[in-house]
């Protein structure tokens, strides 16, 4: 078996956490000799794409940073359910972080930004909504972290 391209999957909303707590992480982690995939762009409405989902299958483990608008990204969404996906199937790690604001109940749960991000997303990404709620509710039940600030 060849080894993963990737230690660890950044999966994160752009814009919430790049520059601050994930671009930190990244970081931290590669200087730890970890090798880190992280999306570059910020694309609000964005398709998931190949070189995600094959930096997702060639990676040992995801961190799954959910801030206040992850769930208002449909990317991020996509990403989490072959996330989830993959560990369910495999050896894959996830590690939940529930950063600044958000708790656990709001992303198992689908309340406060996760409902409306949620909502906003319903009339153009009714086919996905099941998988979308369900990886986000099993996602929030792994132990992880709450980050603030």
């Amino acid at each position: 078996m060849a080894p993963s391209a990737y230690h660890v999957f950044l999966s994160f909303r752009g814009p919430d956490t790049r520059k601050e707590f994930t671009g930190v992480l990244k970081k931290r982690l590669e200087r730890a000799g970890y090798r880190t995939f992280m999306d570059e762009d910020d694309g609000v409405d964005k398709e998931i794409n190949t070189r995600i989902e094959t930096a997702i299958r060639d990676s040992n483990s995801a961190i799954v940073v959910f801030s206040a608008n992850y769930a208002s990204c449909p990317c991020c969404l996509d990403e989490l359910v072959l996330i989830y996906e993959r560990f369910t199937t495999s050896n894959y790690r996830i590690i939940p972080i529930f950063y600044t604001g958000v708790k656990t109940s709001h992303v198992r749960r689908q309340t406060h930004g996760y409902a409306e991000g949620l909502e906003g997303l319903q009339e153009k990404h009714s086919d996905k909504m099941g998988k979308w709620r369900e990886a986000l509710e099993k996602t929030s039940y792994l132990i992880g972290m709450h980050m603030e600030g």
